[in-house]
């Protein structure tokens, strides 16, 4: 009789005690209980091995390695050690709910042209009291709209995923810290792998001054820019400028005023990406026409001295002023139209 698990959780920690009893706690309280829970310590400053002996529970499985502050080598190290199906991520600090893991695995067990699973997040202060809510994009076009636009189309801290996936791709790549994960995204895309979200709120994600996103926004943002023009070489076959990267980022991510001088570079990586992006999957006339409209959508909210011409003319040179995109675009001018005369 086999009796691996099926799912092997995946946690990271340093000199977390505290909140690493409460992320424990929320996962030994899972409906679901066929998992082992691999947790990889940087060498904390307390006994972590008899701390996790202290649950007395054999599926804990506590290993110690260096990272020498890059998380992701132990996140790699980690998933030699596990022996499910599925990898489930989950950060030191967050708490899951009772019936997250139940929930995914009934989803990727019935869905297998998805290779990696998250959810939605409901963000809690380091008290644990409640702030605000985190949404991810729910549907493949969704999805594929962010992943285009510069956005992470899966959250990481409460994933699921297919370790055959992630074998198969080489696991995470240790270049990109601490944006892995979001090249890692990228790199599923490519290899032709899809990816959605729950929606539903999962998981309880942290927020607090010590946390990596925080304290490495600077090497986050640069590292994202990196992975992703990375991931446009890999799709497109050229690579981009960081300044251009830069105010594609801004119209989309950082919500900026798209300059003139801009515009067309922002149609071409987008629409050069869908191009590319549609000779992997496929895309039906639905999906596309969802995805202009997000696109224009986008652009229109965001457009500074760029006249509604500039964006009719470069529909046309990007061969997409179908009918639909006509409506899309005649609904911009008019917004813009009626904001101006206010």
């Amino acid at each position: 009789m086999d009796d691996k698990p099926l799912v092997s959780i995946l946690g990271i920690t340093y000199n977390r005690k505290v909140f690493l009893h409460e992320t424990i706690e929320s996962i030994l309280n899972q409906t679901y209980k066929n998992f082992e829970i691999i947790i990889v310590d940087n060498f904390s400053n307390y006994d972590f091995l008899s701390y996790m002996n202290s649950f007395k529970d054999d599926r804990i499985k506590p290993f110690q390695n260096k990272n020498n502050g890059v998380i992701v080598v132990n996140r790699n190290y980690g998933l030699t050690k596990a022996q499910g199906e599925y990898i489930a991520v989950c950060d030191d600090d967050d708490l899951w709910i009772p019936q997250k893991l139940e929930k995914q695995v009934n989803y990727l067990n019935y869905n297998h042209d998805i290779a990696a699973l998250g959810c939605q997040y409901s963000c809690i202060n380091e008290n644990g009291n409640p702030l605000n809510e985190m949404h991810w994009p729910v549907g493949f076009k969704n999805n594929i709209f962010s992943l285009i636009t510069g956005f992470s189309p899966v959250g990481h801290p409460g994933v699921l995923i297919r370790k055959k996936v992630l074998n198969k791709v080489g696991n995470y790549d240790s270049r990109y810290p601490p944006a892995e994960d979001y090249e890692l995204w990228l790199r599923l895309v490519v290899n032709g792998y899809k990816l959605d979200n729950l929606d539903e709120f999962l998981i309880k994600y942290r927020i607090h001054q010590s946390q990596t996103s925080t304290l490495q926004r600077k090497l986050l943002r640069k590292n994202h820019i990196l992975a992703f023009n990375y991931f446009y070489h890999l799709m497109v076959g050229m690579q981009l400028t960081t300044n251009d990267l830069i105010e594609y980022f801004n119209i989309f991510k950082f919500k900026a005023k798209v300059k003139q001088n801009n515009i067309s570079k922002i149609f071409t990586i987008y629409f050069s990406l869908l191009t590319s992006i549609n000779k992997i999957y496929y895309l039906d006339r639905d999906i596309k026409s969802v995805l202009h409209q997000q696109f224009f959508n986008a652009i229109g909210k965001n457009v500074d001295d760029v006249s509604f011409f500039n964006i009719i003319s470069e529909a046309i040179n990007h061969r997409v002023l179908g009918l639909d995109v006509k409506m899309q675009l005649w609904a911009i001018y008019k917004t813009r139209l009626q904001s101006s005369e206010k």
